[in-house]
This record gives structure tokens, sequence and C-alpha cells, in this order.
């Protein structure tokens, strides 16, 4: 896993947000993106 700041610089908080197709977390002077899993294909049902 990647670490989210280098040593040293560890942000004292970070900030989510959510939209409909991915989560989003502000630390510093940095965003990282995770996009949600698509629903529907997996042929259940």
């Amino acid at each position: 896993m990647t670490e989210l700041a280098p040593q040293g610089r560890h942000p004292s908080r970070a900030e989510v947000s959510e939209t409909h197709t991915a989560i989003v977390f502000f630390a510093g002077d940095r965003a990282y993106k995770v996009k949600k899993p698509v629903g529907g294909l997996s042929g259940a049902g």
C-alpha cells in the first residue's frame, strides 16, 4: 500500500467527500479518489 504522505509531512486531518461514483479523501495538499464499483453486471438474479 502507498503511504499517504512522505515521512514528516503527515496531515493533521483528512476530509472526505462522497459523490455518486466515488469517495474522495483530501489530506493536506493531496487528494485521493476511490471509485465505487458499478452494480448490475454480476449476473445474479
